[in-house]
């Protein structure tokens, strides 16, 4: 499956992603979208397969780390391989670098616990797996997943201090 990466910022981008964005991540874990795209420090890109919009893919790139912020595939896509080629294609081209993202903490305590298993099984079964370290972002609690390296908690606060400044990530972060 070959998918179409096309780069986004806020004078270019696609309605269709924008809604994928929306429907595929909760209010209070997802900023603005327009504030996504305005992140200089972050590249934003649509993903297309047959110049059809099927999902999204949010990169935030500090030294040798890239932080893969926001991915997302369109429900209506769900299930058919493109977040797995997504992750394929994000390895890739990044092959030379620490790569991470966050995944919403596995507990039975969450009303989501099952979708919560789900996907921390996508992300083990394409190469991401549980550093055993989590933190608290804006009220919700994450666990670091890795991509064959290990990241500091101090490198991802590095990293969103860049991109949202150390007064948010002061008022925001918690261990």
């Amino acid at each position: 499956m070959k998918l179409d990466y096309r780069l986004f910022d806020l004078k270019h981008y696609d309605k269709e992603i924008q809604e994928i964005y929306e429907t595929s991540f909760p209010e209070n874990e997802r900023p603005p979208f327009e504030m996504l795209l305005s992140f200089k420090e972050a590249k934003f890109y649509g993903v297309y397969l047959d110049n059809r919009p099927v999902g999204l893919m949010d990169t935030i790139q500090y030294q040798d780390i890239v932080y893969l912020f926001f991915l997302a595939v369109s429900s209506k896509e769900r299930g058919n391989g493109i977040g797995s080629q997504i992750l394929t294609d994000f390895k890739e081209q990044y092959k030379d670098r620490r790569l991470f993202l966050l995944a919403d903490e596995v507990s039975p305590i969450y009303q989501d616990y099952e979708e919560r298993k789900k996907r921390f099984s996508f992300y083990a079964k394409n190469g991401f797996h549980p550093e055993g370290v989590f933190i608290k972002e804006f009220g919700v609690r994450y666990e670091y997943l890795t991509h064959d390296c290990r990241i500091e908690k101090h490198e991802l606060l590095d990293i969103m201090e860049l991109l949202i400044g150390k007064d948010m990530v002061d008022q925001y972060y918690e261990d």
